[in-house]
């Protein structure tokens, strides 16, 4: 990677071409002035193998020798220090094992790295999306069933160590009850369906219109029918976690307004 933390112990591959002329090559790398340079090992012709020393944050041009330090490449190679990355929040909490959700993660000292990702659990990791130094987005990988941790990385290498939890779930099998109201609405409607329920993350579409729970418990949630000009059925559509929205079955129908004769 080009990016690392200012407390050093990142496992870096410099890369270039006739590193191993020398019978007995001694790799120096040399980070910004001569105070920070360390020793490599040259594993290939073109590659050598060194850990970062701690450095104050910044920009700097990385330089390699391979004759114990007494003459440096001029490549100008661009290298920057960075005070390591801290998570405090996620959200949502929670996505489908399909993948596919959109996770904010908020925290501090986050950089645009092309190498930046997130890491759910013991999964291979994914990329992530810089925001601000404070923000940056992942996109949820398929996973098994349950909770992982989650952290993340500005090069790919060193991780944070916040413990930050997510859980995976299936695709709830949602029923409603009752099925059916007034065009006028107000219906009070109970779905069943999801342990995962919050109501800070419940969405509920009825048709076009998104309404709100008035209760959560116990896997069910109460929401209020809004009104429409329209008799007959409409989707419903149910996300337990502020992001992932499913299909459900069966529709919402609505009925003639109730009139007196």
């Amino acid at each position: 990677p080009t990016v690392a933390g200012v407390s050093g112990g990142t496992a870096l591959r410099v890369f270039g071409a006739d590193l191993n002329l020398l019978p007995s090559a001694e790799a120096v790398v040399r980070f910004g002035d001569g105070e920070h340079a360390v020793a490599g090992d040259v594993v290939s012709s073109t590659e050598v193998r060194v850990i970062a020393p701690a450095h104050e944050a910044g920009r700097m041009v990385l330089e390699l020798s391979i004759n114990g330090g007494a003459d440096f490449s001029a490549s100008g190679v661009q290298f920057v220090y960075h005070t390591e990355a801290v998570l405090r929040s996620l959200h949502p909490s929670g996505g489908l094992i399909a993948g596919g959700t959109t996770v904010t993660l908020i925290g501090e000292s986050f950089v645009r790295s092309d190498n930046a990702v997130c890491r759910f659990g013991l999964g291979k990791p994914v990329a992530a999306y810089f925001v601000t130094d404070t923000e940056i987005n992942c996109i949820t990988p398929p996973s098994k069933l349950g909770n992982v941790t989650v952290e993340a990385s500005n090069n790919g290498l060193d991780f944070t160590m916040s413990g930050l939890r997510f859980r995976f779930t299936d695709r709830a099998v949602w029923t409603l009850s009752p099925s059916k109201g007034p065009v006028t609405g107000g219906t009070l409607v109970t779905f069943t369906g999801s342990d995962m329920v919050q109501l800070e993350t419940l969405v509920v579409m009825i048709g076009s219109v998104e309404v709100f729970a008035q209760s959560v418990a116990d896997g069910r949630a109460v929401v209020a029918v809004p009104r429409t000009r329209r008799e007959g059925p409409v989707s419903i559509k149910v996300g337990v976690n502020g992001a992932d929205l499913s299909d459900i079955a069966p529709q919402y129908v609505y009925l003639p307004a109730p009139a007196v004769t």
